[in-house]
């Protein structure tokens, strides 16, 4: 008794897969799922199935379609367990590392946030016209997200030309104090 292979057509494909034609096209787009024509539709097997999750699931893992196109590649080429094994160990380093980064990259962004909150909860019993909000950048009492937020870009004080403009160190917001010059 043989089985006959189960083929799926798009629609159950994304369907099963939860997820959406587009996706589905870039996956394809990238080398990593190839359909099978059966009579000028795309047909899906089991195994194109099971490549689907896989790909989907390393997407949510972090890992881009280029490097998975790399690691599912370096799995298939490898002559051997122990190479292939190797390689991607390689890979998955290198995604690991990625990852560390944007976790650094987020705890700071959470702390700068952190730190905002709580100039905006005490600005928040101010009850002074807005214009003194550069006041208050000015004398440090805003932090530099607070300052963006509170202060219109390029507001300048004429009596003492300060002013909070965005382009500061590393794009970080920049509170300049010009001394204005008198001609006589």
């Amino acid at each position: 008794m043989s089985v006959t292979p189960r083929f799926y057509s798009s629609s159950e494909l994304l369907e099963i897969a939860g997820t959406t034609r587009k996706t589905l096209r870039v996956i394809e787009a990238h080398g990593l799922l190839r359909p099978a024509r059966h009579v000028g539709t795309h047909r899906y097997g089991q195994e194109s199935l099971r490549r689907l999750w896989l790909v989907l699931l390393l997407r949510r893992l972090g890992f881009s379609l280029d490097e998975i196109v790399v690691l599912l590649g370096v799995g298939d080429a490898a002559d051997g367990a122990g190479e292939a094994a190797r390689a991607l160990a390689t890979t998955v380093s290198r995604v690991i590392r990625r990852i560390d980064g944007s976790i650094r990259d987020l705890e700071l962004a959470r702390d700068a946030l952190a730190t905002t909150r709580v100039t905006l909860e005490a600005c928040g019993a101010c009850t002074q016209a807005r214009p003194a909000c550069e006041g208050c950048a000015r004398s440090g009492k805003l932090d530099a997200v607070a300052a963006i937020l509170l202060v219109p870009v390029e507001t300048t004080d004429p009596a003492a030309e300060t002013s909070v403009r965005r382009d500061g160190p590393a794009g970080q917001p920049e509170l300049v104090h010009r001394v204005q010059r008198r001609r006589a």
